[in-house]
């Protein structure tokens, strides 16, 4: 039997896409070559994350000197995974992974507490560390002592004195790896070879066309199941209304009530599965906050996005700031001799501005249209089941045969049913919200146009930021609001998602 090291796993070919970061960081200097088999364990580590996500690129950010150094390099060449010098700033805020390194504390050394504040810098890593998952390795310098623990977005694991491989599942690569498999397999995507990370212009061709693809198949569920359960709720009337009379014309209506309730759970199961709503948010979040980076480089302006967007959101939406964070770094804006407030970027900024305003026009009047025709509908079905209901009542003073009288109960069912589970799917497609959205929206770009017109020269850096950071921050309330409104479990007709 061959020893392990002697025929490592073959890897496959190096995909293009986002690329899945992971962090390497040390501030401690360490004696000997590696006594404590550490290249081992990263090499080990890094093959493993890529077979678990075989669909995304990986590079290595080293911030550390001599041994971490030298080790991370050869376990990452070991692997194809190119290193890279990391940005400024807490190395935690730019990774999936972070790998950190330090010396291994005596047993009878003094530990003396500090009584100065926490600088801002450390709280800014404190908070990154608390969103990613975490390895830290303390060595020894004198031996090949070993100290590890692992914390898993804040949640600290029972420590070890030897190097343990935690399972590669990371909720922050599974987002990344399965937009870039979505991306990939999907015919409506823009599909461009040969570059090992893409231009901006790429990432938000793909992030825009897979946001629509699963856009429309989310609101496809969302409108079967209202028909399903519209159609079970008329089963289900038609059987109260036959109550009394033939048994087996009983025994159909209930019958197809259970199945339409049955098919429609099975459409709920479908999108659940799939996360098709989750998809269309995110990759619709992303999407736009590319839009946003591509008109400030475009602008001249470096700063990233991902500085001002998502900041508050839950754990599932940072995958999208690494994302905006690396595009940042790696598209940098093109340095001219006017500068950031020069006519190119004074250019760029009016068509940024011309393009969004009247997209946002056009959605906003669209919507206004749809939202006032909905409400007349609304009300139409609603005053006529209240209608129904009221001749019921008086059904001792106005002559109505039997029949009719059944007739017009069903009605007075139905309608009020109807009219809720409208606005109820409403609601859950977001169509009231995108209304006010796309007018808030088009206000912020016609704001913004009136102080260029103002400021033609000289303030385009400062329109291009503040249009960008309140576009990013109504997008982030729009991402909130739909991930709100995803899918519930369906248990009967009139429960939402109806």
């Amino acid at each position: 039997m061959q020893p392990e090291t002697s025929a490592p796993t073959r890897l496959p070919l190096v995909p293009a896409g986002l690329p899945i970061v992971i962090g390497l960081q040390s501030d401690g200097q360490f004696a000997g070559f590696d006594p404590w088999r550490l290249r081992d364990f990263l090499e080990a580590e890094f093959r493993a994350r890529r077979e678990r996500y075989p669909h995304s690129p990986f590079l290595l950010y080293i911030r550390a000197e001599s041994v971490p150094r030298v080790i991370g390099s050869a376990a990452a060449a070991a692997c194809d995974i190119p290193v890279l010098e990391p940005p400024l700033g807490p190395l935690a805020l730019f990774c999936h992974l972070l790998i950190d390194i330090s010396v291994l504390a005596q047993p009878n050394a003094a530990v003396t507490a500090s009584g100065a504040e926490p600088l801002e810098g450390d709280l800014l890593e404190f908070e990154a560390e608390m969103k990613v998952e975490v390895i830290r390795v303390q060595l020894s310098d004198s031996s090949a002592q070993v100290r590890q623990q692992i914390s898993r977005f804040g949640l600290d694991e029972s420590p070890h004195d030897r190097l343990v491989h935690p399972k590669p599942d990371n909720r922050l690569m599974m987002r990344t790896d399965r937009f870039n498999r979505d991306a990939t397999t999907r015919a409506a995507v823009p599909a461009v070879g040969g570059a090992f990370e893409f231009t901006i212009e790429v990432l938000y061709a793909r992030a825009d066309a897979l946001a629509l693809v699963f856009q429309r198949e989310i609101h496809r569920a969302f409108r079967v199941i209202f028909v399903l359960a519209s159609a079970a709720a008329l089963f289900y009337g038609l059987f109260t209304m036959v109550a009394g009379t033939g048994v087996e014309l009983q025994r159909d209506m209930l019958f197809g009530y259970i199945v339409l309730i049955m098919v429609s759970y099975s459409v709920f199961v479908y999108a659940r599965q799939r996360d098709l709503h989750s998809r269309f948010v995110e990759y619709r979040t992303l999407a736009e906050g590319l839009r946003v980076q591509h008109y400030w480089q475009a602008c001249g302006i470096t700063r990233a996005a991902a500085a001002c967007y998502l900041i508050r959101q839950p754990l599932e939406y940072r995958w999208i700031r690494l994302a905006l964070w690396r595009v940042a770094a790696t598209n940098p804006p093109v340095a001219t001799a006017s500068g950031p407030d020069g006519s190119s970027a004074a250019s760029a900024l009016r068509g940024w501005i011309d393009e969004q305003e009247q997209y946002f026009a056009a959605t906003h009047a669209r919507s206004a249209w749809f939202e006032s025709r909905l409400r007349y509908l609304v009300a139409g079905i609603f005053l006529t089941g209240l209608g129904a209901s009221l001749l019921i009542m008086l059904a001792q003073y106005v002559h109505l045969s039997k029949p009719t009288q059944v007739h017009i109960g069903l009605v007075s069912f139905l309608c009020p049913a109807l009219s809720a589970a409208i606005i109820a799917l409403v609601t859950k497609l977001g169509l009231l919200y995108q209304a006010s959205h796309y007018g808030r929206m088009q206000a912020v770009f016609d704001q913004a146009r009136r102080r260029l017109r103002r400021h033609p020269s000289g303030a385009t850096a400062r329109i291009a930021i503040a249009l960008g950071e309140e576009a990013l921050l109504e997008n982030e309330s729009w991402a909130q609001s739909r991930r709100e409104r995803g899918m519930d479990e369906p248990t009967s007709p009139f429960r939402r998602p109806w």
